[in-house]
């Protein structure tokens, strides 16, 4: 589960896939190419908040959102539940 703080608003959408380098996330939410977007991502050791840019809109479907800044405490929490994704994934 994520959440996108656009503007006053709070908009949910579902994660769909993680990378080292972002998420694409479920959402029925118009926005262009190359936004900055505040988002809240759950993860199993809880939330960290980041603030990432869109990168691929799949209109319907949701957006692609890569990493643009994360704090360092969260960036290690991200990249050791992406590691254990992989090997989860490789099995």
């Amino acid at each position: 589960m994520a959440r996108w703080k656009r503007g006053k608003k709070l908009v949910s959408g579902r994660v769909a896939d993680i990378n080292g380098k972002g998420i694409f996330l479920e959402i029925n939410e118009p926005i262009a190419a190359g936004q900055v977007m505040d988002l809240i991502v759950d993860l199993p050791s809880g939330p960290i908040e980041f603030l990432g840019v869109s990168r691929q809109i799949a209109q319907g479907r949701g957006i692609g959102i890569s990493i643009f800044s994360m704090d360092a405490k969260d960036r290690a929490r991200w990249d050791k539940l992406y590691a254990a994704t992989l090997m989860a994934s490789s099995r």
